[in-house]
């Protein structure tokens, strides 16, 4: 891949936004979880935690490098994004079903079927978050970090 028009103030400046965005996003994060902690009882945090740990080892099989291969392609046609968005909208369905099935077995290990529910609602975070998919791969390969900040600042208040 060739870097066309990559100045170093150019990557300076994006890398200050990426790296704004990073620090928000951890900040809001953990004031959140703050808030959270005092909002809810001890239970219902144990729930939530149980929930997230299961939800989060999923994301990590979300991607299967589709926003990768989208991003080092030189040109990047309709015809790339749309088989990349199909892609991913298909692996994230498989991700939804898959939470969706395995959160009553995850349920009955804790003994707790509110984790179930919990894990159900949570599930719907894979199909959201295919929607936004290929904006923020087509601003990655522009390198547009500026236009990300706010976000995924929200997203991480909403997550």
């Amino acid at each position: 891949m060739k870097f066309k028009n990559l100045s170093s103030s150019l990557v300076i400046n994006q890398s200050f936004y990426l790296i704004i965005t990073q620090l928000f996003s951890k900040l809001f994060r953990f004031l959140s979880s703050i808030f959270v902690v005092r909002v809810l009882s001890p239970e219902d945090f144990g729930i939530i935690a149980i929930a997230m740990v299961f939800i989060n080892g999923l994301k990590r099989f979300d991607n299967f490098g589709v926003n990768a291969a989208l991003i080092s392609q030189e040109k990047l046609s309709e015809e790339y994004k749309r088989n990349g968005n199909t892609i991913k909208f298909g692996i994230s369905f498989i991700m939804f079903l898959i939470a969706f099935v395995l959160s009553s077995y995850w349920a009955e290990y804790y003994q707790n079927k509110n984790v179930e529910i919990v894990i159900k609602l949570l599930s719907f975070i894979f199909i959201l978050n295919s929607f936004s998919f290929l904006d923020r791969v087509v601003l990655t390969k522009n390198i547009d970090f500026k236009s990300q900040v706010f976000p995924e600042i929200f997203y991480s208040i909403t997550y």
